[in-house]
């Protein structure tokens, strides 16, 4: 059993279900805490919008929601995608919302404090004005950090070379790409059996 319950509130001025309102946002946790206290897993929302296109709405209001639901630790995150207060969908906004996980990800991770991550004696021998590009340790840790897919860091000349796209016009080429090139991988035979035996148990029930 998974527990949760979707708590939304109504515009008042549009008589409309929001799905993105901080106040939402705020119920949501409050289950996945509900959740906790009665020892179940919960499930909550991320990457849904109000907005009723793939625009800067969408990507604010997704953000926020990732960043809640990650927060909350909710268990089962559901309507990923879902635009217009869960009228219609998007699969800009489905792609979007997986580089928000990953972002968000690598932000609760927080910063590790050890001596592993100190390195008291690099400081001490590079020193003041130094720099801590061509050391051991840095060579040994550069690729930790997190890198976007999607969201662009290039300097502007590289950015008008590579063709000067937005944000958007990114995530419609990505979508394209997963349709045209994406191959599902299938279930080998001893899991379609398994799957073949749970319906048929809960046929019999």
């Amino acid at each position: 059993f998974v527990f949760g319950a979707g708590i939304h509130h109504m515009d008042m001025k549009s008589a409309q279900i929001c799905y993105a309102s901080p106040e939402f946002q705020l119920t949501k946790a409050a289950i996945a805490q509900l959740g906790r206290w009665y020892g179940m897993p919960t499930w909550g929302y991320a990457g849904c919008s109000d907005a009723k296109v793939m625009d800067e709405q969408a990507a604010v209001e997704a953000m926020l929601s990732v960043i809640m639901a990650k927060l909350s630790g909710a268990n089962l995150i559901h309507d990923v995608g879902y635009m217009e207060s869960g009228l219609t969908t998007s699969f800009e906004m489905i792609v979007l919302t997986d580089e928000l996980v990953a972002m968000t990800d690598n932000l609760i991770k927080g910063i590790e404090v050890s001596d592993d991550t100190l390195l008291l004696d690099e400081l001490d021998q590079v020193g003041p004005g130094g720099h801590f590009l061509d050391t051991k340790e840095t060579l040994e840790r550069f690729r930790n950090f997190w890198y976007p897919s999607l969201l662009d860091r290039k300097r502007r000349p590289q950015w008008l070379e590579a063709g000067a796209t937005t944000l958007g016009q990114r995530l419609t080429a990505r979508v394209l790409e997963i349709i045209k090139e994406h191959q599902t991988k299938p279930l080998d035979q001893e899991k379609k059996q398994k799957v073949q035996a749970i319906l048929a148990q809960a046929a019999k029930e």
